[in-house]
């Protein structure tokens, strides 16, 4: 656990090893019928809506993508975004999470990365795994920050294992 601590705080540190994941815009007639319910119904009827974000991932290296939906929800600190696997029985969620997406791709570590930044002088950063199928919040991180825009850190604590969702 050591070795993933100080990658992750080497990953969130230096902003160049971030890896942002692309979404695309699909349409809701083109995605899986539970995955186009992610959408949330209020929000696809006031918006028109006819489609929303999707980013295909492979979070486990079994090379099966799962599917991360925008739920059409979002603020200032990221959005919303349910992570979908397909499976014998169909698709079903694993879990969502809120934020912004980065992809860690560095094997054994591979993973999803979510920061949840606040203001100007601290952000959240939780590291997913999937894990025998579910996802798995494996550490997080509070980061506070001296200079505006989360520039120079002053504190970092970490959590391991707080809980799976």
């Amino acid at each position: 656990m050591n070795a993933l601590l100080s990658y992750l705080l080497t990953v969130i540190l230096t902003a160049h090893a971030l890896n942002a994941m692309k979404s695309e815009t699909i349409k809701f007639s083109q995605l899986p019928g539970e995955c186009a319910a992610e959408y949330d119904s209020f929000l696809r009827k006031e918006r028109k809506a006819d489609s929303t974000a999707a980013i295909m991932y492979d979070l486990d290296g079994d090379g099966i993508n799962e599917i991360l939906i925008w739920t059409g929800n979002g603020g200032s600190g990221g959005e919303e975004w349910s992570i979908m696997r397909k499976d014998s029985r169909g698709w079903h969620r694993l879990g969502k999470v809120f934020g912004l997406l980065y992809r860690v791709d560095a094997e054994p570590y591979r993973g999803l990365l979510v920061c949840s930044p606040c203001g100007w002088d601290q952000a959240t950063w939780s590291f997913y795994q999937l894990q025998s199928g579910k996802l798995k919040l494996i550490i997080e991180f509070e980061v506070h920050y001296r200079k505006p825009i989360r520039e120079e850190p002053t504190e970092i604590k970490f959590f391991y294992g707080i809980s799976s969702k």
